[in-house]
């Protein structure tokens, strides 16, 4: 499945974001998770076709539109790091202060 263009990022009863159930949906996550583990190539694969996606994202939006896009893919990166940062915190990496 790929998200069709009336595929809403809320739910319209909660105001939830969707994107746990939008990926559950997914064939290629569906296809990846078949087994119950993620492979090196399986990884690959999806890092590359991710790849491939932002490419086509990138040519395809207008500047204004790519900034907030751009904003909203880090944050959402952001997310998933932390996320993934709760779940195993003795996993996560040592914090250092961010110099400039």
């Amino acid at each position: 499945m790929h998200p069709t263009p009336e595929c809403a990022w809320f739910d319209p009863a909660t105001g939830a974001f969707r994107l746990d159930e939008t990926v559950a949906e997914m064939a290629s996550f569906r296809k990846i998770m078949a087994d119950g583990r993620v492979t090196e190539q399986e990884y690959s694969a999806q890092a590359q076709l991710v790849s491939q996606c932002m490419r086509e994202l990138e040519a395809a939006l207008p500047p204004e539109i790519k900034s907030i896009a751009t904003r909203a893919i880090c944050e959402l990166a952001v997310l998933q790091t932390i996320q993934g940062i709760a779940s195993h915190p003795s996993e996560a990496p040592l914090s250092r202060p961010v110099t400039h």
